[in-house]
């Protein structure tokens, strides 16, 4: 019977993730046939050994293997595994994530292209609350962007119709690190009339970074995607949405991935919004402290990675002070 689903996962130098990653597919219930893809994005580990071992002793949950000729971002390689792909949607997930066993049931079942809605996201819950970085993700919820409007979706939890992405130009492959091409993917279907939806049940399980080197080079890259995103695919209404007197049809505002800090003041504002989210979930003096301090480092990351994906001669046009 042919996969009515194509999971498409993009992974570099992950290995150590994979297999737990794999279990958690092979004990999908409640969903339509579906195939796994890995697009390899040139890794130097063990990843090919490990998916090999893997096929050797689970013929059921077969991992088809795709090798990327080059290093190119996950952008390329989502692409890659997108035209080889047989199933009428393309689900998306990363390596460093595990998956609940009824996600894929569950994402399908929102997908509804004769109405228009061609792409679902779902919820993203740390693997491990115990480090300050997995409870930081779950007050910031940057891999859940449940927006105003679901205006764009995360690749680590959502699913397509695969025709339809594929028309509107897949992922973007001049980003070649991760952040920005999945919501660029957005804006493509978005701006030809198609939109999306979020259910809260389709929960994938992230990995998060246990590191602050780490964390700063994962905002950095969302910052430095995003500028690049707004500056490429954006009108200045949209990018500006105080300069349009009329808004088109299809439109797409910048507002959800702007820095929301650009300076002193913007960062102080920001800093005792965290702090009092913190405080209203009940959290301790030391986890609010912790991670209000987390919060500081993640703007600031985000807006170094964005003033390096934008000219310095636009850099201002997106200050709020």
């Amino acid at each position: 019977m042919p996969p009515e689903i194509s999971v498409i996962i993009p992974t570099y130098n992950r290995a150590t993730w994979l297999p737990a990653l794999f279990e958690s597919l092979a004990a999908q219930v409640d969903c339509p046939p579906f195939e796994i893809l890995l697009a390899d994005d040139c890794s130097t580990d063990t990843t090919e050994h490990i998916v090999g071992d893997w096929n050797l002793t689970n013929p059921a949950a077969f991992v088809q293997y795709l090798r990327m000729e080059r290093n190119g971002g996950p952008g390329r390689a989502r692409n890659v595994a997108l035209r080889v792909a047989q199933g009428r949607i393309a689900a998306f997930t990363d390596s460093d994530c595990r998956v609940d066993r009824r996600w894929l049931g569950t994402l399908a079942r929102s997908l509804d292209p004769g109405k228009g809605i061609v792409g679902v996201g779902g919820s993203v819950e740390p693997m491990d609350l115990r480090h300050i970085y997995s409870r930081y993700s779950t007050v910031n919820r940057t891999l859940e962007p449940q927006n105003p409007g679901n205006t764009y979706l995360i690749t680590c939890n959502c699913c397509y119709d695969r025709t339809t992405l594929l028309d509107a130009g897949g992922f973007p492959e001049t980003i070649s690190t991760p952040g920005g091409e999945d919501i660029a993917a957005s804006i493509y279907l978005w701006k030809r009339g198609y939109r999306f939806a979020f259910d809260k049940e389709a929960v994938v399980y992230h990995d998060f970074r246990e590191g602050l080197r780490d964390f700063c080079r994962t905002y950095r890259n969302y910052g430095f995607g995003c500028a690049q995103v707004v500056r490429d695919l954006l009108t200045p209404e949209e990018q500006n949405p105080h300069w349009g007197r009329q808004i088109p049809e299809n439109h797409w505002t910048a507002l959800p991935i702007r820095p929301n800090v650009t300076g002193v003041r913007s960062f102080v504002r920001d800093q005792r919004s965290f702090s009092q989210l913190c405080k209203a979930q009940g959290r301790p003096l030391k986890d609010c402290i912790l991670l209000t301090a987390l919060r500081g480092f993640d703007r600031i990351s985000f807006y170094y990675g964005w003033r390096q994906g934008w000219p310095k001669t636009h850099a201002g046009d997106n200050a709020q002070e």
